[in-house]
């Protein structure tokens, strides 16, 4: 914590300019005067500053600092829009027809899904009209499965593809997850999603010294992992731990690392690069030519800096290995010139490079849950620390761990529940055995990195680091599966996030003014956020709705109204399954239902809700009338139907559309989700020709009617 703010003065930098990049962030336009504000204040500033020999008088404070913040503003600003591919006059998609034929290069090695495999490409010129011009802007490229079988490309591999990119979709659920903003805060606007002949790889490849050596390393380390660790969770939680790879992790083990509050050992984040740093440091100390000769302090400081970022960049160059590769670059330096260096000052400055150097990363909730948990364990953890000061040094070490994993949580939790919607109740217990652990198994991962191809010492240390992950593995189950674990469904929304972080910031306060009456104003925040969440309560019990979820393979909805929910399925989703956690959860909670709902199936007749009456095919609920219309009920259409506001098709019946709209005249027709691509796309241009209306789940999303 710093005794005095003038310690830290890159915050006073770092707080106009996340300002500018946040105001940036909600503009949808390229605004050139932006670029001519921050020339202006700047060159402001430069008068202000030979004029005065830059000695500011004490009238004179007030205006420099005005047009130093303004400047730092609009610095922000313009980096957003500089750093904007979609801005640029060469963009790829700038002009593009439906001729144009771009060329790509493959910037990192292909991600193998289930349906698809994903290609992260860079372009850089495209043939338009027969002619040539060099473009620029990433784009993601995703090759079916199904399709005609391709032989895996390289990194660095040229292709061609024609004009098949668009924006893409947007959720197609409420209040799920937005896609395309994901894409845009890495800088993608427009992705392609094809089948492998329509991707031609030229046989030309462009590859970086660096990056190759990193991936093969990345390759080499898999397989080892693959050849000596014999347990499949053991092996991908390894290369998550180790290199930062998670695609392997069964989602049953991913998700108890979830509930016991140790997602953040799995994603290779500050821990891991200071547990690097720690390893380096102790093995260099001994070595006293580091110490004595100017030479050897050099080369000490550049073999750690060399590590940590050939680490950093092994691991996927997330945004918490970036921000704390920095920051202990700036403390390696620090050291080489022997400077102390002011913790909060560092961190500010890792904040402020990382953000000049991709501006669009605070969106990335690494980046924020990174930055978060270490301001809290830099602020909070020494106060935490002298409520207790144990005699015994093993007591000493568990309460130091006992005090930063809590002062994380204290940051961390409001941002935490804003987008994981749980917390979890053991996470004291559940760090205090998993950090040890992932020591020890970042240790022998790194050994086993580097002795895995030597006779014996690489299978001994094979055999260590699979026991040891085994061991990390089943003490997070084993916490995960005590009663109690996690506490689930929470919704806080927008309004009580920014209330919750007052509510820590005037506990700060509190803490370092000693004044009570900064906590009464803390536990008033506290108050409004309770107070926020049972005016959301109420409403949702006024509220009437009726949703048919767009699933793929399925047909849901959820009928709202009166105090009362039901969610209707073809199938009983389990509320751990992934159909509910995608398409349905998010909304469920938002709008007051969790976890008071009943499920049911469709084919299930009930009167179990005083707003909704259901007997099979018929659904009345929220003053809407739905007739299900599936391979059994086509043939139980009554000759005088009553009126219905949908109709709703699922499967595959055999319809004349005709006939039906003679029978439901004043419907909308609803297209399931369970309806094959085939019939779904009949059953829509028949629509369209016979001028019914008609909403389809698959392609328009959910239908929603308050």
């Amino acid at each position: 914590m710093p005794e005095n703010w003038h310690h830290i003065p890159f915050l006073r930098f770092l707080l106009p300019l996340v300002c500018g990049v946040l105001i940036a962030l909600q503009l949808h336009d390229c605004y050139w005067w932006i670029y001519g504000l921050f020339f202006v204040l700047f060159i402001a500033y430069l008068f202000i500053g030979i004029v005065t020999g830059w000695t500011v008088k004490f009238r004179s404070q007030t205006l420099v600092a005005f047009l130093l913040q303004g400047m730092f503003l609009s610095a922000g600003m313009a980096l957003v829009q500089y750093q904007t591919p979609w801005y640029r006059s060469d963009y790829f998609m700038r002009d593009a027809d439906s001729s144009t034929v771009f060329l790509c290069r493959l910037q990192k090695p292909p991600s193998i899904g289930e349906h698809s495999i994903k290609l992260e490409m860079l372009v850089e010129g495209k043939w338009q009209q027969d002619k040539y011009s060099s473009a620029s802007g990433k784009t993601m490229i995703y090759v079916r499965r199904d399709s005609t079988k391709m032989d895996l490309p390289v990194y660095g591999d040229y292709a061609l593809i024609e004009n098949c990119f668009k924006s893409p979709d947007p959720p197609k659920n409420p209040n799920t997850f937005d896609f395309p903003k994901y894409l845009r805060g890495i800088g993608i606007a427009h992705i392609a999603r094809v089948d492998a002949s329509q991707l031609v790889f030229t046989g030309e490849r462009h590859q970086k010294l660096w990056w190759t050596f990193i991936f093969r390393a990345r390759e080499m380390f898999h397989d080892a992992v693959m050849r000596e660790v014999k347990n499949g969770d053991a092996q991908s939680v390894g290369e998550a731990l180790v290199i930062g790879t998670k695609t392997a992790i069964d989602p049953e083990v991913q998700q108890a690392y979830a509930n016991t509050g140790t997602m953040h050992v799995l994603a290779v984040s500050g821990l891991h690069v200071g547990i690097l740093f720690a390893v380096l440091e102790f093995l260099l100390n001994p070595i006293s030519w580091f110490k004595r000769n100017k030479y050897g302090r050099v080369s000490k400081f550049l073999f750690i800096i060399t590590i940590i970022w050939w680490y950093a960049c092994l691991t996927g160059l997330s945004a918490s290995v970036n921000r704390s590769a920095v920051m202990f670059t700036c403390l390696a330096t620090g050291k080489l010139f022997s400077r102390q260096n002011n913790s909060f000052n560092v961190l500010f400055v890792s904040m402020f490079l990382l953000l000049v150097d991709d501006a669009r990363c605070i969106t990335q909730v690494g980046f924020q849950l990174s930055y978060l948990a270490v301001g809290g364990i830099l602020f909070f953890q020494p106060y935490l620390q002298k409520l207790w000061r144990p005699k015994w040094k093993i007591l000493n070490h568990i309460w130091t761990m006992t005090t930063v994993s809590v002062a994380a949580q204290i940051s961390t939790s409001p941002i935490s529940l804003f987008y994981f919607h749980q917390f979890p109740n053991y996470f004291l217990l559940s760090n205090m055995l998993a950090i040890p652990i992932s020591f020890v198994v970042l240790v022998l991962g790194l050994i086993f990195f580097v002795v895995n191809g030597i006779p014996f010492l690489g299978p001994a240390t094979g055999m260590a680091l699979d026991y040891s992950l085994r061991l990390l593995n089943g003490s997070v189950m084993a916490v995960n599966q005590m009663p109690g674990a996690v506490i689930n469904n929470i919704y806080i929304n927008e309004w009580q996030l920014g209330i919750l972080y007052v509510f820590v910031l005037l506990l700060g306060i509190a803490l370092l003014s000693k004044q009570t009456m900064y906590l009464f104003r803390a536990a008033f925040c506290l108050c409004i956020v309770w107070m926020l969440a049972v005016f959301r309560d109420v409403k949702a019990r006024e509220d009437r709705r009726l949703v048919a979820y767009s699933i793929r393979d399925h047909d849901c909805m959820l009928l709202q109204g009166a105090g009362d929910a039901i969610l209707l399925s073809d199938t009983l989703i389990d509320q751990n399954s992934s159909i509910w956690t995608l398409n349905i959860r998010n909304d469920a909670l938002k709008s007051g239902v969790m976890p008071d709902f009943a499920l049911f199936s469709l084919q299930e007749p009930f009167n179990g809700a005083s707003s909704v009456l259901y007997g099979y095919p018929w659904l009345i609920g929220g003053g809407k009338v739905v007739f299900l219309l599936d391979p059994t009920s086509v043939h139980q259409l009554p000759k005088s139907a009553p009126e219905a506001d949908w109709v709703y098709i699922l499967g595959n019946p055999f319809i004349n559309l005709p006939d039906l709209q003679s029978r439901f005249p004043n419907a909308t027709f609803v297209i399931g989700g369970s309806t094959s691509y085939k019939r779904h796309s009949y059953y829509l241009n028949t629509c369209k020709k016979l001028q019914i209306p008609v909403h389809s789940l698959r392609f328009d999303g959910a239908l929603v009617l308050e």
